[in-house]
C-alpha cells in the first residue's frame, strides 16, 4: 500500500513540473508575439500577397508608402525687416497677400500674380519616385533631386547648419535621417540664382533650400531662404 501511494505522489509531482512555465518558454512566446505584431502592420503587399516591407528600414517603409505626387498647398514666409507673405488656394484659385508694419501698424496688401507665377504655383509638386528618390518639380522639370540612401540625406552645405539655425536644426549633418519629427531628405546652400529662381515664386532672393517630410502633419515641406539674412518661405505639399 505504501509503495502504491509513493508511486501516485511522484506521478502528480512529475505532471505538475511539466506544466510549469520556464524562462526559455517565455522567450519563445515573446518572439511569437513580436512576429505576430509585425505581421499585423498595415504594409504594402506584393503580387503573391506576401509583405515586402517587413525587414525594411523605417525610412524605406515611409518613402515606399509615400510613392506618388504631392501638390503645392500653401506658401508662407517673411522678407525684409517686417514683411509677411501668404500664398494660398481660395475657391480653387491661387491668391496671395502680404503685410508690413507702417507707423507701428501692420497693413495688408494684395500681391499680383502673373501668368508665369500661376503656372509655377499650379505645377509645383513633390514627387516620390518608384526608386524612392524625392525631387521638387515645377513646369514638369525636376529640381533638387534626392536619390534614395538608406542612411543619411543629400547634404550639400558649405556652411555650418548653426549659421542657418532659423531654417534648420543645428544638429543637422550628412548622416541625419530622422530628426525632431522630420525625415530630412535634401539640403543645399550657396545655390546659383539661375538654378533657384525657377522655384522661388515669392522672389525672396533665396540661395539655400531644405526638403523634409513632417511625420506629424504628414506633409512635405520645402524651406527656401537667403543665407545671409532673414528672408525665407516655407512651401507645404499635400
Amino acid at each position: 500500500m505504501k509503495k502504491q501511494i509513493l508511486i501516485f505522489t511522484c506521478a502528480i509531482a512529475l505532471f505538475s513540473c511539466g506544466e510549469a512555465p520556464t524562462e526559455k518558454g517565455n522567450e519563445v512566446n515573446s518572439t511569437v508575439v513580436q512576429k505576430e505584431s509585425a505581421d499585423s502592420l498595415d504594409l504594402k503587399k506584393d503580387g503573391n500577397g506576401m509583405s515586402d516591407l517587413k525587414e525594411l528600414s523605417l525610412k524605406k517603409r515611409t518613402l515606399t508608402n509615400l510613392t506618388g505626387e504631392y501638390k503645392l498647398n500653401s506658401i508662407v514666409g517673411a522678407t525684409g525687416a517686417n514683411t509677411m507673405l501668404d500664398y494660398f488656394v481660395e475657391k480653387g484659385r491661387w491668391t496671395a497677400s502680404g503685410s508690413s508694419i507702417n507707423d507701428g501698424m501692420r497693413e495688408a496688401y494684395d500681391i499680383e500674380l502673373s501668368k508665369n507665377d500661376r503656372l509655377k504655383l499650379q505645377t509645383m509638386k513633390i514627387v516620390v519616385g518608384e526608386d524612392l528618390s524625392v525631387a521638387l518639380h515645377c513646369n514638369n522639370i525636376a529640381y533638387f533631386n534626392a536619390p534614395f540612401q538608406e542612411e543619411g540625406m543629400t547634404y550639400i552645405l558649405r556652411n555650418s547648419p548653426k549659421e542657418y539655425s532659423s531654417y534648420m536644426s543645428e544638429s543637422l549633418k550628412k548622416t541625419t535621417t530622422f530628426l525632431e519629427d522630420y525625415l530630412y531628405l535634401y539640403t543645399k546652400d550657396q545655390i546659383n540664382e539661375s538654378e533657384i529662381r525657377n522655384v522661388d515664386i515669392a522672389e525672396i532672393g533665396a540661395d539655400a533650400l531644405v526638403i523634409k517630410y513632417n511625420m506629424k502633419t504628414k506633409e512635405f515641406e520645402v524651406v527656401l531662404f537667403y543665407g545671409d539674412c532673414c528672408d525665407n518661405v516655407i512651401y507645404t505639399f499635400k
